[in-house]
């Protein structure tokens, strides 16, 4: 939205420029500078540097997404077993609270993504370390399009996520979930081993 982080602080739609000016009240300045310094001036220094840090990493961390990609990256004590949604930055008890109170919550007895790849994969009489392989094979093809089906469709994963554990783009994500909503669609069997784990 805007080309530098220069251009950002007069960016009237975000936080940024609101920590860099006083007599502004929509974000708690004192508050979120006094985790950098207990001195004002410093703080505000430090603030900057870590902006500027934060823009030359090597791979830059959407903050403006949630997601299990992003919250695994930015807190190391998460773990790939806690729950996630794309559009809150966190994971585990956190991410529940917030989906608690919007109504939104998932049902605790919820599946891992690693299950729903272990059960598919047997379905189709495969390791479930074969679903992450780039191969046009069509058994682990039509797997993946399953997996990526019934995570986007039933788990509610994110796109964003399920391509970084897939080791695939979100655009293949998404062809292969269409393919998978076939797939999944024509062979009841597959349905009801799938519908059985995840209900």
């Amino acid at each position: 939205m805007v080309s530098s982080l220069e251009n950002l602080s007069d960016y009237p739609w975000c936080g940024h420029g609101e920590l860099l000016q006083t007599g502004r009240s929509l974000v708690a300045r004192e508050v979120v500078l006094s985790h950098l310094s207990s001195r004002k001036k410093d703080a505000g220094v430090k603030y900057l540097q870590f902006m500027a840090d934060g823009l030359n990493q090597a791979e830059p961390v959407k903050l403006s997404q949630g997601g299990r990609t992003s919250s695994l990256f930015l807190d190391p004590n998460l773990t790939d077993q806690c729950l996630f949604d794309e559009r809150v930055l966190g994971g585990g008890a956190g991410v529940e609270a917030v989906l608690r109170k919007t109504g939104n919550v998932r049902a605790g007895n919820q599946i891992s993504l690693d299950e729903l790849i272990g059960k598919v994969a047997g379905y189709f009489g495969l390791e479930a370390d074969l679903v992450f392989q780039a191969t046009r094979e069509r058994r682990v093809a039509a797997a993946r399009a399953v997996v990526c089906y019934v995570a986007l469709r039933h788990l509610e994963l994110g796109g964003v996520d399920l391509s970084a554990r897939l080791r695939i783009t979100p655009s293949a994500v998404s062809h292969a979930a269409k393919r998978g909503r076939l797939l999944f669609s024509e062979d009841g069997a597959l349905q009801r081993a799938v519908l059985e784990l995840i209900q």
